[in-house]
């Protein structure tokens, strides 16, 4: 169940623009650091199974088209990428072991979006479905982890606060010693 958690921070950032055609250099990737919390409760939240600390560090690169995430808890690092389709969007997302597949639907100025949507599937079983929302200080989400049933069975929040490298460096050594 782990892994589920490693979705809480597919997001984009502000501070990139797309390439516009025009004769200006493409922007270079833009790295920016996360750290907070992930909380799993039952699906109407009454109920709080496991509050990890996470750490995250997010790699968006317009040019690219891709967004690379690390995201660290106490010993465990998941790594994911997000590939844009075209300029629609909307990205599929692979954690390189392939233990879900789907997407991530962002709303917003394009490479500065504020918002998004999950539709992940689990290969395991199951699905994640929900929605985040960004500012330049934090990232919130909210998601519903759903068994092979269809029937909900967890929520994951994630609380996350922007930060300098050296502090994301310090949380990862904690989580990482």
């Amino acid at each position: 169940m782990k892994t589920v958690f490693a979705f809480a921070f597919l997001a984009v950032l502000g501070g990139c623009s797309a390439d516009s055609g025009t004769s200006t250099p493409a922007p270079m990737p833009e790295i920016r650091y996360y750290v907070g919390t992930s909380t799993t409760t039952s699906p109407d939240g009454s109920r709080v199974f496991a509050t990890d600390e996470v750490a995250v560090k997010r790699t968006v690169d317009a040019a690219g088209k891709q967004i690379t995430e690390l995201v660290v808890h106490k010993g465990e690092s998941f790594p994911t990428t997000l590939t844009e389709r075209g300029d629609t969007n909307v990205f599929d997302a692979d954690d390189g072991a392939h233990s879900f597949a789907g997407t991530i639907t962002f709303q917003g100025t394009p490479w500065s979006w504020n918002s998004w949507d999950y539709a992940l599937t689990l290969t395991a079983g199951g699905t994640l479905a929900g929605h985040g929302d960004r500012t330049e200080a934090a990232i919130t989400t909210a998601k519903v982890y759903a068994g092979a049933n269809g029937v909900a069975t967890a929520q994951i929040r994630e609380d996350l606060k922007a930060v300098d490298a050296a502090t994301y460096t310090a949380k990862v050594a904690l989580l990482n010693p």
